[in-house]
């Protein structure tokens, strides 16, 4: 148990530390560590005293980002539209703005888009998607079968870049008349976060 601040560097093979990152301990802080051979330590579990992880095993700090829709917009007659005008519930990386998510760490990320379309008639086809880099990455479709609110659900994993890679939430329906994608938390949401390097 540590009684007070210091940081331990990270070092390959002198002191391996979770996540390969340097550690600023605190007072009451707990650190495991075991010998891997002559003046070799390595961190095998570490507990800050205030319950918060130091990093996630593996892969470091997560990026991951929930945006839920803000409002009502209109989804035309057999028109792909961007979903847009969000609200944060969190950014952990800042990747998240105008309606794009630009991963600025490289690896594999879980997207998960949902969407929910007021009043949609019997026989309606709904589509969302993924657009990567404006275009289609992969697409679900739901023929709706009663006249109500109908939600649907899409999730990929992508391998993004961490450069230049950005993906959006885009939805598209067939019926005679403009319909409304709902806004609301429980309704319209775009949501993901990095599962692997």
């Amino acid at each position: 148990q540590f009684d007070g601040v210091l940081t331990m560097t990270h070092h390959a093979t002198n002191l391996d530390l979770p996540g390969e990152a340097n550690i600023t301990t605190a007072a009451g802080d707990v650190g495991v560590f075991q010998s891997t051979g002559a003046n070799t330590v390595q961190c095998i579990s570490y507990v800050k005293a205030d319950g918060t992880p130091v990093v996630s095993a593996g892969i470091g700090t997560i990026p991951a980002f929930r945006v839920t829709k803000d409002g009502a917009q209109s989804l035309n007659t057999s028109t792909w539209t961007k979903v847009d005008t969000w609200t944060e519930v969190f950014d952990t990386n800042s990747d998240f703005a105008s309606g794009n998510f630009l991963p600025t760490v490289a690896g594999k990320y879980l997207l998960i888009g949902r969407v929910s379309v007021e009043s949609t008639p019997d026989g309606t086809l709904l589509q969302i998607a993924i657009y990567t880099n404006s275009s289609l990455q992969a697409s679900v479709q739901l023929t709706v079968g009663g006249e109500d609110s109908t939600q649907t659900t899409i999730a990929i994993i992508v391998d993004a870049n961490g450069s230049d890679d950005d993906y959006e939430l885009w939805a598209n329906q067939n019926d005679a008349s403009a319909r409304s994608i709902s806004g609301g938390t429980r309704y319209t949401s775009f949501e993901g976060f990095k599962i692997a390097e």
